[in-house]
């Protein structure tokens, strides 16, 4: 596979800058809301954060455990936090948010999915974020982002769309 995280000008279709990552991670980088860096967490809990300007290095820290899937990753709005989803079949599949400012995890892992959680993602103001399983186990919750953590669940229901009636 191929180890190497790029950064394209869309209007040139050329590469930007480049860099190696190691080949240890499974998903897509994620840029941050602001558009100032790239993300990328690794299988081994590994983030590395890249100025997508210059494609320098500007922070590489382990923010979890060696974890089997990564899969899915989100900035909040702010940039303070990352929220992830986990596969680590059979064990759970849980959802972990860290603080950047603090430099922890300030969400021990979350769970309440009974499958893989395929999306994650902060809500515009960053008070909620919502995890998403409806390809697996037909999920969807809602959690409360204000150190709370508390959760809603949503069962997804399979809607008609014909245009017969």
């Amino acid at each position: 596979t191929d180890e190497t995280l790029s950064v394209w000008d869309v209007l040139t279709g050329a590469r930007i800058w480049f860099s190696q990552t190691g080949g240890d991670s499974e998903r897509p980088p994620a840029f941050v809301p602001d558009g100032s860096q790239v993300v990328l967490l690794s299988k081994f809990g590994v983030l590395t954060r890249w100025d997508t300007i210059t494609g320098n290095v500007v922070r590489r820290v382990r923010i979890s455990r060696e974890h089997r899937e990564l899969l899915s990753i989100a900035y909040s709005p702010d940039c303070t936090r990352i929220a992830w989803g986990l596969n680590d079949w059979p064990i759970n599949r849980t959802i972990c948010v860290w603080d950047e400012e603090l430099g922890e995890l300030i969400a021990h892992p979350m769970g309440g999915h009974i499958d893989e959680v395929q999306g994650i993602t902060f809500s515009p103001d960053g008070k909620e974020l919502a995890t998403v399983a409806a390809e697996s186990d037909g999920t969807i919750r809602i959690w409360d982002a204000t150190d709370k953590w508390t959760e809603q669940d949503f069962e997804l229901t399979e809607l008609d769309f014909d245009d017969d009636d």
